[in-house]
């Protein structure tokens, strides 16, 4: 076929229709080899690319190709297998290929390629332009001498004709689906037992994915895996050119491969039975049959996970090592102990990093005390000083990880560390700077700053990110320390850089101005500065919205004041328009000379060539002489809830008979230009942890969800709990409610405003049990709406017709709460979540609360395990009890800011007060009792009180909300510890009802 002169020669290799005409090639005879697995090359590069074949171009691909293992060719036979494994989900009768794949795993490799080089026939081939030519039978006889010492039908897993058995296991379980395995599992078992360490491994790892869709199959093989694991250190022999290959490099690996997939397959068996994981590790912990380093770190990770799960089985401050003597926890750190000093220094580093994840932090977290963790350290500092990258790499980035919360621990490796700053590797030069930033004292700081200097100019911006994120974090950790943060920070501010290398200074300065008082007026006057050559308009922005906020409560404000007019003069529009805002703010803020002047600045907008800008200097002048006007839009420091105001918006807009009046916003809740500072701030830092590469593997470093462990089913199942996911806002939490709300139809006729949704679902099952029930709250002005959430973790059943039955404890519960609508879910299969829907009617402005006793009724039908399908069509029906679920005084508030609490405390008034003391001896400190009061008041703490001394035992909360999501509420909270006695809280609560703000305060009885 002739191409096209001006045609990509590239293209024309992987056009699909070309090569799909060329497959005719596999009927030839006699079939030419090389052309063979070139043509086949070309296929598996248009599969690898993105592109789908239609079922019959797979199934007559799939069955040319099966042609080719009459073929004793040993590198086509490698190439065939791989095409095999890529047409079995998209060729039908795939099964047709079993024979010719159980042929080859029973055949031994001179057998099966007796009569054909490893070359395929080629005569001869040549290195170079022209150099010497190389025949084929000088390589038979390179691979014969490579070889041969292997006992027969044993190979490497590098290889090419001795590698044919484990390549067949994987196609040979690839065509199989779950409905034929068990016509194949003869084979898998004797697979998993193959002297061969590459054929073994290659029956685990596809044990291991059959698990997925066939667990009681892949359970009969406990015993199989068990045996595999616990094998004897298999000979240089068995493993090939693997074990080679990990001696050229000074590498001596005990143990075989096949213990790490082993390892992973028995964990994936056991993971849903906590006994059985227990004894698997506390037999492994205790034995020494496991010895290659990739098994010893999985078990590592397993047994720090298992450390975590079970900390929280005992009371808190348990010392879950020294209280708990005897106990596989301590077991197991004994054995964490024990890897620290493994000849296999992945395994060390590994286990000194679970254990820094496992760490304490606070009393009540049940963690490892800070000596406990002190030999981890001690590992991490020797590998500090390797000639191994990888080593300082590795070690300097969990001393890192640790240094955010116990920096007092980490400082012990300040001077190993410092000696990296130089390290020609830029990355751990990177990560010893921003620990020493992290671990740094007062007296260390000028010295820090002075190292990093010359060091900015050699990174990448990339990595200067890392370092201006540490060095904020540092500014804030030591205040009196600003004017060298402040002048550092203003140097590289004016360096040449990018968007988000200029964004991070920025929002540093930005920082330091909201947190460090004293650096206000230079901050800003390096910020000024910055604007006056700023490249980028949305940095532009966001520095002239400063200006207007702090700008004006400075010692001499009208300079700023020069700043923003040259913006109106030079810059753009959106800038334009920022400052014309900015400097609103100032005529707002100060007195009537200043106002003047900005007035007569404003008013020369009026003629710019911009909308936007015209328009805001219009409102603006109008405005500012107004006082009310002024305050409510230009000074006030609080602002409403986006997510709220929208469902208030979109709920006018669907009611036509609304429209006669205008939209009250009275019931949106405020929140507090300090809570979306945190915000930001808190988006940031996250954005941070993962540009410092904390994303990978966070679960087992932090202690904190996650087992690090691929594949795990119980991390699939816990959402949020995976490495790099992003978290839902509760703003977006909410409004994600209100869409599922709205696409029920029974529900879609509430035709009642919104109040609030539960933040946390509420867990009405345990996460083992064959049933997960979580329950979600949401209280509108007439209605509650119960959501649960039922999820089915039973292969041998389905559920059918399954609703859930509410029974109040006092049953005149029922008459404020009237039993409406019921939305059942028809159908839960296997590993599927469905919602049921309980709806209760209750009166405008009532808040009852009460208990009730729950169960979910269903109808249960058989499921085949293996092929899915439904057993039968009668079933039986059954109930399953459910923990008692409550609803509380906090279902029905809504957090709202309020700037002036003692002002709206007076007007509240007297009469509507009423005060409760309670005596809690359950909690014993201030750090478990403040977020415990906002759990039950639902309220929000506000004028900083959710801050607290933690050396003193009292403090006084403040905190605001919305009753029923139109009643102002305000709380204020007296709390004292006292030793062996617990918490004594005064509630003092003040509402526009009376009868409110007496359930408010009784909300802790």
């Amino acid at each position: 076929m002739k191409k096209d002169e001006d045609q990509d020669p590239i293209a024309y290799l992987f056009d699909r229709a070309t090569v799909l005409q060329e497959t005719r090639l596999f009927n030839e005879t006699p079939l030419n080899a090389r052309k063979c697995r070139n043509l086949i090359a070309r296929v598996l590069g248009i599969l690898y690319q993105g592109e789908t074949l239609a079922t019959r171009e797979a199934t007559d691909l799939f069955f040319a190709t099966t042609k080719l293992f009459q073929n004793r060719d040993p590198a086509l036979r490698q190439i065939v297998y791989l095409l095999v494994k890529e047409l079995a989900t998209s060729a039908e009768d795939v099964m047709m290929a079993t024979s010719s794949l159980t042929k080859d795993i029973n055949s031994k490799a001179e057998d099966l390629f007796s009569g054909a080089g490893p070359l395929g026939g080629i005569s001869s081939f040549k290195f170079g332009g022209g150099g010497a030519a190389a025949t084929a039978a000088s390589a038979l006889q390179a691979l014969s001498n490579a070889t041969q010492n292997q006992q027969p039908g044993q190979g490497s897993i590098i290889g090419t004709a001795v590698n044919h058995r484990a390549n067949a296991v994987r196609a040979l379980c690839k065509v199989t689906d779950a409905a034929l395995l068990q016509a194949i599992e003869r084979f898998i078992k004797q697979m998993i037992l193959d002297k061969n360490a590459a054929v073994a491994s290659a029956a685990l790892v596809s044990s291991y994915h059959y698990h997925l869709v066939a667990k009681d199959t892949v359970r009969r093989w406990a015993n199989e895996v068990q045996e595999a694991l616990g094998a004897k250190e298999l000979s240089s022999k068995s493993m090939g050119s693997t074990a080679a290959a990990f001696s050229a490099f000074g590498v001596v690996y005990q143990g075989s491969i096949t213990q790490y997939h082993a390892l992973a397959l028995l964990y994936r068996m056991r993971q849903n039975d906590r006994m059985a994981v227990a004894k698997m590790l506390q037999n492994l912990s205790q034995g020494n049959d496991v010895k290659f380093p990739w098994a010893l770190c999985m078990l590592v990770r397993f047994a720090a996970k298992f450390i975590e799960d079970e900390r929280g089985q005992y009371p808190p401050g348990t010392d879950i090592v020294k209280t708990q003597e005897g106990s596989l926890s301590a077991q197991l750190y004994e054995f964490l102990k024990t890897m620290l000093s493994n000849r296999s220094e992945m395994v060390a580093v590994e286990a000194a990093r679970a254990m820094c994840g496992l760490v304490s932090y606070s009393p009540e977290d049940n963690g490892l005390t800070n000596f406990q963790v002190i030999p981890a350290i001690t590992a991490l500092k020797l590998f500090l000083s390797s000639t191994k990258p990888a080593l300082r790499f590795a070690s300097l980035r969990t001393l890192n990880q640790l240094a955010m919360t116990h920096s007092d621990l980490v400082s012990a490796c300040n001077l190993d560390m410092e000696d990296l700053i130089t390290d020609q590797n830029r990355s751990i030069a990177t990560f010893a700077i921003t620990t020493l930033l992290k671990t740094g004292n007062d007296s260390s700081v000028d010295r820090l700053m002075k190292q990093i200097t010359p060091f900015m100019s050699e990174i990448s911006d990339e990595f200067k990110i890392i370092v201006i994120e540490s060095i904020r974090s540092l500014a804030l950790k030591f205040p009196r320390k600003h004017e060298a943060t402040l002048n550092f920070l203003s140097g590289v501010l004016r360096d040449e850089g990018g968007y988000e290398y200029k964004k991070s200074i920025v929002e540093a300065l930005f920082d330091l101005i909201k947190n460090v008082p004293e650096s206000k007026e230079a901050a800003l006057g390096h910020l000024c500065e910055f604007i006056e050559d700023c490249e980028f308009n949305k940095l532009a922005v966001r520095v002239l919205y400063l200006l207007g906020r702090e700008g004006p409560s400075t010692s001499n404000p009208r300079k700023y004041i020069r700043y923003i007019y040259n913006r109106l003069i030079l810059e753009n529009s959106p800038v334009r328009a920022a400052a014309v805002t900015a400097l609103a703010q100032f005529a707002g803020k100060l007195g009537m000379d200043v106002k003047q002047s900005v007035k007569v600045l404003l008013a020369r907008c009026l003629d710019d060539y911009d909308d936007e800008v015209r328009d805001r200097a219009t409102v603006y002048l109008k405005i500012v002489d107004e006082q009310a006007l002024s305050q409510a839009l230009i000074t006030r420091e609080s602002l409403f809830n986006v997510s709220v105001l929208e469902n208030r918006l979109a709920e006018y807009t669907k009611d036509k008979s609304s429209w006669s009046k205008p939209v009250d916003v009275s019931t949106v809740p405020n929140v507090s230009r300090e809570t979306e500072e945190r915000k930001r701030i808190h988006g940031k830092a996250l954005d941070s942890q993962l540009t410092a590469g904390m994303g990978t593997n966070v679960g087992v470093l932090s202690g904190r969800g996650g087992s690090g462990v691929a594949g795990s089913d119980q991390d699939q199942t816990k959402k949020g709990d995976a490495p790099g996911q992003i978290a839902v806002s509760a703003e977006e939490q909410q409004s994600n409610y209100l869409d599922e709300i709205s696409k029920v139809p029974q529900l879609a006729r509430l035709n009642s405003q919104h109040v609030k949704s539960s933040v946390k679902p509420v867990e009405l099952t345990e996460r083992e049990l064959e049933y997960i029930v979580d329950c979600i709250k949401h209280v509108f002005q007439d209605w509650v709406v119960f959501q649960f959430k039922v999820k089915n973790t039973l292969n041998d059943m389905v559920l059918d017709d399954v609703s859930v039955e509410m029974n109040p404890e006092d049953p005149d519960l029922n008459t404020v709460l009237e039993p409406a609508i019921l939305v059942p879910a028809e159908r839960i299969d296997y590993e599927a979540e469905e919602s049921i829907y309980v709806a209760f009617r209750k009166a405008p402005g009532a808040a009852p609360v009460g208990s009730y006793s729950t169960s979910l009724k269903y109808k249960t039908l058989d499921r085949d395990p293996v092929s899915g399908d439904i057993i039968g069509d009668e079933g039986y029906e059954d109930e399953y009890g459910l923990e008692d679920l409550e609803i509380v005084i906090a279902d029905y508030v809504v957090e709202s800011h309020v700037s002036n609490f003692d002002g709206l405390w007076e007007e509240l008034g007297e009469d509507n007060e009423t005060v409760e003391g309670y005596q809690l001896s359950s909690i014993t400190s201030l750090s478990a009792a403040v977020p415990k009061v906002q759990e039950l008041l639902g309220m929000k703490a506000i004028m900083g009180s959710d801050i607290f001394d933690s050396s003193s035992p009292r403090h006084t909360m403040y905190l605001s909300g919305l009753y029923c999501g139109n009643l102002k509420a305000l709380a204020r909270c007296r709390l004292l510890i006292m030793d062996g006695q617990g918490l004594a809280l005064e509630v003092a609560a003040r509402c526009e009802d009376a009868e409110a703000a007496e359930a408010l305060a009784n909300a802790f009885e």
